[in-house]
Formats: C-alpha cells, sequence, structure tokens
C-alpha cells in the first residue's frame, strides 16, 4: 500500500513537471513583435481617444529594439505647447500603470525597451511631447524624468545674515 502512494506520487510529480516545462513561456522574437505591432496598428489606428486627440500609429522596429512608440496627434485647446506638456504629466501615473498591466507588452517589457508616447501638434507637425517609460519604471517601483512644470517665474528671497 504505502509502494503504491509513493508510485501515485511520482507519477503526479512527473507530470507537474512535463505540464510545468510545456507551458513554459514561449519566448518572443522582436520580428514578430513588429509584426504584430504593424498588424495592430494598421487594425485599430487612427483611434480617437478623446476630441482632441487621435492615436495616429504604433511604431516597433526589430532592428531598434530599445525603442516602442506610440504616435498621437493633438488638437483644438489640447494642441498647446507649453500647457500640454503639464497636462500629460498629470496623467502620467495612468500611463504608467496601464503599461504595467498591459498583458500584450510582456514581450516588449522583457526586451527592457524605452516606451514612448509622442504627441504631436495638428496646427505645427512638431513634436510637443514625448512621455518616456524607461524599464526600471515599468518593471520596478522606480520613477524617473520629474513633471515637466515650467520653471518658476518668482524670485528666491535671499536670508539676511546679521553681520557679528
Amino acid at each position: 500500500m504505502e509502494q503504491m502512494n509513493i508510485k501515485q506520487f511520482t507519477i503526479v510529480a512527473m507530470a507537474s513537471c512535463a505540464l510545468l516545462i510545456s507551458c513554459k513561456k514561449k519566448e518572443v522574437t522582436p520580428e514578430q513583435i513588429e509584426i504584430s505591432t504593424m498588424d495592430y496598428s494598421r487594425r485599430v489606428c487612427p483611434r480617437m481617444i478623446n476630441e482632441n486627440m487621435t492615436m495616429d500609429s504604433i511604431v516597433f522596429r526589430a532592428d531598434a529594439p530599445n525603442d516602442y512608440y506610440y504616435y498621437y496627434t493633438v488638437s483644438g485647446t489640447m494642441d498647446d505647447d507649453y500647457e500640454f506638456p503639464i497636462l500629460i504629466d498629470a496623467q502620467r501615473s495612468i500611463y504608467l500603470t496601464s503599461l504595467k498591466q498591459a498583458p500584450e507588452m510582456i514581450p516588449v517589457k522583457e526586451l527592457e525597451a524605452t516606451v514612448h508616447h509622442v504627441f504631436i501638434s495638428k496646427n505645427t507637425g512638431k513634436v510637443i511631447y514625448d512621455l518616456q517609460f524607461v524599464s526600471a519604471e515599468y518593471n520596478g517601483d522606480y520613477v524617473t524624468n520629474a513633471p515637466h512644470a515650467p520653471k518658476s517665474k518668482a524670485k528666491k528671497r535671499r536670508r539676511k545674515t546679521k553681520k557679528k
């Protein structure tokens, strides 16, 4: 009877190991990421995010796997190169949380690519802001680049020191 339990345990253990080996995640190549990104971009873009923002495309190149890009066109009241970066920085944590939780981004995160959200002015055609997330941010708790708040125009007051 005891041998039967050991035999059953061995079979269950072997089956578990075989299952784990077969479930081992497949490594995705940069070329596969590029193809799936192009396909997704063709199917989904352009896509209205809101009345003043459109996601134009998503770009990943296998020959430059260190960067993954989302391109947006900004128009209307959001098309302001001074106010827009402040607005996006205020939503930085939302973009980062979305990136961390997106299962489709796992292969990109494994490559440790920098993820860019590039916002382009509809009026001028120039880049208003490039919101970037590095691997240390989306694979951990570290957060880089401080908010893009404009520099204060207020003058700093100097303390007057007493002469002895």
